[in-house]
């Protein structure tokens, strides 16, 4: 049960947090790449990879926050499901990869 509900979580937010989360990456390439002060932490931290495996995180747990905001009960009003079925309906290629159903319980 709880997997299904992280499951959904997840894919509802992932829709709301794709360009954010592909921004994060973009920020992290630019830092490391002019910034070499907070190289070393990041090293330690994340390995070879600092600033992608930090904006991966950070990306992560933004996707899985936002998901659970909208998956809670205090949204599940018909507002939130008829914006995000508008919304939804307007991207054919993620239906493609998501299907029809992607927001219906």
């Amino acid at each position: 049960m709880a997997g299904n509900r992280i499951k959904t979580a997840f894919k509802r937010g992932f829709l709301f947090l794709l360009i954010p989360g592909l921004l994060i990456y973009i920020f992290g390439i630019t830092v490391s790449i002019f910034d070499s002060f907070w190289s070393p932490f990041f090293f330690l931290i994340f390995g070879k990879n600092l600033f992608w495996g930090a904006g991966l995180l950070v990306s992560l747990a933004l996707t899985l926050i936002i998901g659970w905001i909208l998956t809670s009960r205090l949204f599940q009003g018909r507002l939130i499901t008829n914006l995000t079925g508008r919304l939804w309906s307007k991207i054919p290629l993620l239906n493609l990869f998501f299907g029809k159903d992607f927001f219906s319980k």
